[in-house]
């Protein structure tokens, strides 16, 4: 994050708003503005973060959290009913079929950070 905070001279304001000081020699002098931005623009700060991450975001901020992929079909009303509760915290996928487990699984956004519960029922 540290390419995002910038200070920034500005010349255009000044002249712009006719902004003047009286130097110590008495004579009339233009200022010239200097700007800070903590985070830069928005569209840097996200570019930032995301080449930051390449894509893979921690937990917290990945836009799907959970993603919930039943093995086989007998476990596809437990999936529903765990994408259900999960759906009310919101940032919940999950994946119709239970076929192919590992091409899903490839295939998933969190694949490469996600944690993985595997309990047995």
């Amino acid at each position: 994050m540290w390419q995002c905070a910038t200070i920034q001279a500005d010349f255009n304001l000044p002249e712009r708003f006719d902004l003047e000081f009286v130097d110590v020699d008495g004579s009339r002098k233009r200022p010239i503005m200097l700007h800070r931005a903590l985070l830069g623009s928005v569209e840097r700060f996200f570019g930032v973060l995301v080449e930051h991450h390449a894509g893979v975001f921690p937990f917290w901020l990945s836009p799907v959290q959970a993603k919930i992929i039943p093995i086989t079909d007998s476990q596809l009303e437990y999936a529903n009913e765990v994408t259900e509760k999960l759906k009310l915290q919101d940032s919940v996928s999950r994946s119709m079929n239970a076929a192919k487990i590992g091409i899903q699984n490839s295939r998933s956004p969190i694949a490469k950070s996600s944690v993985h519960d595997r309990a047995r029922r």
